[in-house]
This record gives C-alpha cells, structure tokens and sequence, in this order.
C-alpha cells in the first residue's frame, strides 16, 4: 500500500489477525507509527477468512469493501481500478493475483510432505 497512487484519505486499511502467533501485531503497529494510512488493526481468535472479513466489515466506515490476503501483493493502480469500475453499473469483479514468492513456495513445500 506504500506505493498507491489512490489518495490516502479515501480509503481505510483495516487488518483483523485471524489468530496467527507471527509478529503481526508488531509489524503492523511499527507501520502505523510511520505511515499516514488510514489503519486499524484486530485480533480475533482464528476463525477463518469468513468470520474475519466480517469482522472487518463490521468495523468498516465505507461503503465499498475490497479483501487482500496477507499472501497477495497489491497493485500501486489497485484501489484506482476499482474505484474506476465502480463508477459504472458493476454486479461484481475480481482481478488477476500476484502472490508473494515466500508464499507459493510454503505452499508447493506443504502439498508435497
């Protein structure tokens, strides 16, 4: 989210840690610390996606509610293309994943054990 080119003050990041043991808690409060996004941070119990998206929803001020995965890296033009699509009469709509290397390769060595 560093490099967006959406204005920061249009949109909120809020991050619900779905009860991971990393240091995610620390990272996101170091990032809070030196950043201007709009960020709330947290932590549920894990549950699974549903029930922290909901939980994030909950807790949401907007109108439009857009999900990343912690494995997924955004696009710096993300949040425009969206905005940019909403604009017009839209049922719904995803977009192409680029995931994070550190990830695939867990997941490759996770299905082969």
């Amino acid at each position: 989210m560093k490099n967006r080119t959406f204005s920061h003050d249009a949109f909120e990041v809020i991050i619900v840690d779905d009860g991971s043991v990393d240091n995610t808690e620390s990272f996101v409060a170091e990032k809070t610390e030196k950043g201007s996004l709009n960020l709330s941070f947290y932590k549920q119990d894990h549950k699974g996606p549903g029930p922290a998206r909901n939980n994030g929803i909950g807790r949401a001020a907007g109108e439009y509610y857009i999900f990343i995965d912690s494995d997924c890296i955004a696009d710096e033009n993300w949040l425009n293309a969206y905005d940019n699509a909403l604009k017009k009469p839209v049922a719904g709509f995803g977009g192409p994943i680029r995931c994070n290397r550190i990830f695939l390769l867990f997941r490759k060595r996770s299905t082969i054990q």
